[in-house]
């Protein structure tokens, strides 16, 4: 039997993969992105397939300001999510992206995420991949 403390991490995914616990209950990732006035995102690494599965959300959203940091650390950010990000900043949307110092291995898993008068943190093991967001065994909390 499933824990009901244990959200999937992103609405199509399953319980025995990438989970969220410790949400209130009805938390869900990405209406929250959709519904914030500012989100901030550090990954130790992101690919495009990842972005792709919470960029209309981001898009869509409320959001003032989209700050996304990511690692350096054995080339895993792909350079394609990097140039998407850059192009929606350049767009004049909302958006900032960064890569953190390649000094030492930049390795956290953090969405920070403000709206409607709270504020939400996520940090857990997945990165910011299709895989970790929906296929791999991750938590955050």
């Amino acid at each position: 039997m499933a824990d009901p403390s244990l959200l999937p991490l992103l609405d199509k995914g399953a319980l025995d993969r990438s989970v969220i616990g410790g949400a209130p209950e009805g938390f869900h990732l990405l209406s929250t992105l959709r519904n914030a006035s500012a989100v901030r995102i550090a990954m130790a690494f992101g690919h495009l397939s990842g972005w792709e599965e919470i960029e209309e959300h981001l898009r869509g959203s409320h959001a003032s300001r989209i700050r996304v940091l990511f690692g350096q650390a054995f080339y895993q950010t792909e350079p394609q999510v990097l140039l998407r990000i850059r192009k929606l900043q350049e767009d004049g949307e909302p958006f900032e992206v960064k890569l953190a110092s390649a000094v030492g291995t930049f390795h956290p898993k953090v969405w920070v995420i403000d709206g409607n008068g709270t504020a939400c943190c996520i940090v857990g093991s997945a990165n910011l991949s299709r895989s970790g967001l929906l296929l791999n065994v991750e938590c955050g909390l």
